[in-house]
């Protein structure tokens, strides 16, 4: 399991750690449930440290 994070830290483009419910996924739960998102709808944001503009 150690092996897996340490590959994945290394690979995040954005800190080079793992995201923190609370300290990265938070804020943006907060946002999209605030009157600020009233008009998103249908859209993915991913909160991933940038592992999705790697195309992983």
């Amino acid at each position: 399991m150690q092996q897996l994070e340490q590959q994945l830290k290394s690979v995040i483009p954005l800190g080079g750690k793992l995201g923190d419910p609370v300290e990265d996924l938070g804020p943006v739960l907060l946002f999209l449930s605030s009157d600020a998102a009233k008009f998103i709808t249908g859209q993915l944001l991913a909160v991933d440290g940038g592992l999705q503009m790697l195309g992983a």
